[in-house]
């Protein structure tokens, strides 16, 4: 019943450092130098380690012995060419620079790393050669990475203060793409400590630079960043001025003359028809964040409006963005003197883009559609376990598995979760257990999962044992998510109790009114609420004075419901609305409360929403009674026996599956005691 933010969506979280020179030797190479023979070694030393922390999640101790006795061969290797004698001052500073890489990522020696770094940085100050400046700033891009993984959080200051200063030598140097990287990194930083706006002006004054430097495609790039942090930040004001931005560069306005209507991957053009941002893969990116944007504002029409655009860009890619996201890179061209310069952006791999297509496709549906917002989420399922089935083959330190794994874990409970409401809508009762059962072992077997997604889960359960009758446990639930740390969740938590009081013999209504008083005074205080929130609201408060009588307080909250619904197209709620509407003029006009009631029940049986098709029909029986309509009570009776049918199978199937699960986890428990 609930439309709930996309909190977990990401978009574009990474934008590598870019990289010259090779920093290892592959065996297959020539080598004609010792330091070549010893470069190689380490590197094969390293790549088995790496493969084998990839086969090793979870770890296991044999497994990790092993790791670590490879990883400190590459080292010692490393060290042997810093002690093989007089080295050209390059071959010095790639050597420390790879040990200083090995000795953070697979052994956490933070001081020496450091130290290793510092001597390289010295022997740069020697040279005027054009490829050790470019070392100075992966060296300085790595010690950021070093100060960063302190973990007494010393370091935080050091690496805004190098980031900030690192930047301004990149663009007084003429090296926009160290520029620009160190801007996204400094800008990633504020964002974690949840400077929000600080993050918005560093990466606004980068957009700017690009701008004068005509970098559009990097200007687009920075802008989404902006638009993804402050969009994870839930600041929608912020979020619109880089959306803004964006859509002078994607959409600005079609010349008078020009139909773009039927292209919906139509690049946008100029006044003179030349296309600002051609880039296929970034403009997928905008789609997909300003549909994610149109979301959390409520505004589900406009983002049903652009999902088609959004599907076409991600089915039918151009070939250039077909091979980057294959890669999971954008590749974007930057100006550099008289030339130009191409930097890689990292964005999601082919399956997790389709993953949040399918789930920002499937919440977009989800109020409208059920039955394709099931599809889309149920494909998004699909696709997430296949991406967490290729992260032992293709991510290597166990740091990038851990925040692959996260990812992944955290869009593959929303992907549940969201399922499993869908089908308490549609009265997929059995489905949606086995969905919960599966969303509880996925969220308990990571303790930081489950301490975020807990109150989440608890909510569903809850609403799951309402829909099913089974209202002691409903209300067990609903109250452990309504004590919860989430502000959304407990507000929705405590619309659903004060329903079951109202409407149910658990509880009485007076509990169900005080804590719909607390709910008024909390809105009263100035807490601010979503428009799904504001709906949900207003059908409670229209419950509410019906039980009272009061017949006008009633319509004007329930009608003020429905305006709202019809902008979120919000389908389960709107019918649920037009049917109290109807029940409420049942005894005052009895054609009025016809068209009501029927027109809820089309709406009910469209979203398969077969228990209040029932109920409507057995409304609209007791109309045709009072009329002496017997024609039309007979063909709503024959409706009323085909609902009362499925409805009674599919609480059957599912109480029978509860009362399963429970025997099986009792005897489970006494098993484990006995043992």
């Amino acid at each position: 019943m609930s439309q709930r933010d996309v909190q977990q969506v990401n978009v574009p979280t990474q934008y590598p450092p870019p990289v010259l020179g090779n920093e290892q030797v592959a065996l297959d190479s020539p080598i004609s130098q010792p330091y070549e023979v010893l470069w190689a070694l380490a590197e094969y030393y390293l790549k088995t380690a790496t493969t084998l922390v990839a086969a090793n999640y979870p770890e296991k101790e044999e497994t990790t012995t092993s790791i670590y006795t490879h990883v400190v061969a590459a080292v010692r290797c490393l060290e042997a060419v810093l002690v093989s004698g007089v080295l050209p001052l390059k071959v010095e500073v790639k050597t420390r620079y790879r040990l200083a890489q090995i000795l953070l990522v697979h052994t956490f020696n933070l001081p020496e790393a450091d130290t290793h770094l510092q001597k390289a940085i010295l022997l740069i100050q020697k040279t005027s050669d054009e490829q050790m400046l470019e070392f100075r700033f992966i060296i300085k891009d790595l010690q950021c990475e070093i100060y960063q993984a302190d973990p007494s959080g010393s370091g935080g200051k050091t690496v805004k203060n190098v980031l900030k200063q690192a930047a301004a030598d990149a663009l007084r140097l003429g090296m926009p793409r160290w520029y620009y990287h160190f801007i996204q990194r400094r800008a990633e930083l504020h964002a974690r400590e949840g400077d929000i706006k600080l993050c918005f002006s560093v990466l606004m004054s980068g957009a700017e630079e690009a701008g004068k430097r005509g970098d559009v495609d990097m200007k687009a790039v920075l802008l989404l960043f902006l638009a993804h942090h402050t969009l994870m930040a839930r600041q929608d004001m912020l979020t619109q001025d880089a959306i803004s931005q964006l859509q002078q560069l994607f959409e600005p306005q079609v010349p008078a003359g020009i139909d773009h209507s039927n292209d919906a991957s139509m690049s946008p053009v100029t006044d003179n028809g030349t296309a600002l941002v051609s880039h296929g893969h970034l403009r997928l990116y905008y789609s997909l964040i300003l549909i994610i944007h149109l979301i959390h504002l409520g505004k589900a029409k406009d983002a049903l409006n652009r999902l088609t655009a959004l599907h076409a860009l991600v089915e039918h890619p151009s070939m250039s963005a077909n091979v980057e996201i294959d890669k999971g890179l954008a590749i974007v061209t930057v100006r550099k003197g008289d030339k130009f310069d191409t930097v890689p952006v990292t964005l999601h791999s082919r399956n997790k883009l389709y993953a949040l297509v399918f789930l920002v496709s499937g919440i977009a549906h989800k109020l409208n559609d059920n039955f394709k917002a099931k599809k889309h989420f149920l494909e998004g399922i699909k696709t997430i376990e296949k991406e967490l089935g290729n992260i032992s083959t293709e991510i290597g330190s166990v740091q990038e598995m851990v925040e692959a794994r996260q990812w992944l874990a955290e869009t593959k409970v929303v992907l549940l979760r969201h399922f499993a409401e869908v089908g308490i809508v549609r009265g997929e009762f059995c489905d949606v257990f086995r969905f919960m059962t599966k969303l509880v072992e996925w969220c308990s077997a990571d303790a930081v999962l489950w301490r975020k997604y807990q109150p989440i889960v608890s909510l569903d359960w809850g609403m799951f044992y309402q829909a099913i009758g089974q209202y002691a446990k409903a209300e067990w639930w609903l109250k452990t998510a309504a004590e919860g740390n989430d502000a959304n969740v407990r507000h929705i938590a405590k619309i659903h109790l004060i329903l079951l009081y109202f409407t149910e013999t658990i509880g009485d209504r007076s509990m169900g009114a005080a804590m719909l008083e607390d709910l008024d005074r909390e809105q009263e205080s100035g807490q601010s609420l979503s428009d799904g929130q504001r709906a949900l609201l207003g059908t409670v408060r229209g419950v509410s004075h019906m039980i009272n009588k009061d017949i006008r307080q009633t319509k004007l909250h329930l009608l003020e419901s429905i305006k709202i619904c019809e902008t979120l197209s919000c389908t389960q709620l709107r019918f649920i609305n037009v049917a109290l509407l109807g029940e409420l003029f049942s005894n005052v006009d009895s054609m009025q409360a016809e068209k009501m009631v029927a027109t809820a029940h089309i709406m009910a049986k469209k979203s398969h929403c077969e228990s209040f098709a029932l109920v409507c029909a057995r409304v609209l029986i007791e109309i045709y009674q009072r009329r002496g309509d017997k024609e039309k009570e007979d063909k709503y009776r024959t409706m009323a026996e085909g609902h009362k049918e499925k409805v009674e199978k599919a609480y059957m199937d599912v109480w029978k599956m509860v009362e399963d699960a429970e025997r099986a986890s009792a005897a489970s428990t006494v098993t484990s005691q006995a043992t």
